[in-house]
């Protein structure tokens, strides 16, 4: 009997699982040195945090998420955040005149870029629709976090909250 109620809350979770994860639609992207990657990212067999800009002129948004992200998840400053078996990456959508604009500047924009974030700083010129559509509400940031495998676990959009960053850190597996 206790096998059998077990065996029942394993396939009910797992249905839970399934019905709330969505295949994303890929999206191509670059790095500031001009190499391609395929969103979401399948560079390591890892679950993926991904801090998503839709719009630069988002600044008190992005500004919010900036260094609660960077602090979790790059310096792992935490005292639990070490455990937190996730790779972090951030997505800027660039419109065609910032697009235009940060290839200009090359290698100065690479240079004002904090070498941590080199690796992980991608951007694209698709049209931001394409991801933003996942969100329920007109959020230009957002956190999304994404299962080793390519499928949308989870996200939180807008400005920060320790709610939503606990949110995140709940949809690591």
């Amino acid at each position: 009997m206790l096998i059998k109620c077990l065996s029942v809350c394993v396939l009910v979770l797992l249905i839970a699982q399934t019905a709330y994860t969505q295949t994303l639609q890929h999206i191509t992207c670059f790095k500031i040195d001009d190499s391609k990657a395929t969103f979401p990212f399948d560079d390591e067999p890892k679950t993926k945090v991904v801090f998503v800009i839709f719009s630069i002129k988002a600044e008190k948004e992005i500004e919010s998420w900036t260094n609660p992200l960077f602090q979790k998840f790059i310096r792992k400053s935490g005292l639990l955040d070490a455990m937190l078996d996730a790779d972090f990456r951030t997505l800027t959508f660039l419109n065609s005149l910032q697009y235009a604009e940060l290839k200009a500047t090359g290698t100065k924009a690479e240079n004002q870029l904090p070498e941590e974030l080199k690796p992980i700083t991608y951007y694209t010129k698709e049209p931001k629709a394409n991801l933003q559509v996942l969100l329920k509400n007109k959020a230009e940031t957002a956190v999304f976090v994404i299962s080793s495998n390519g499928e949308l676990i989870g996200s939180v959009g807008g400005e920060f909250t320790e709610e939503k960053l606990e949110k995140i850190e709940e949809l690591i597996p």
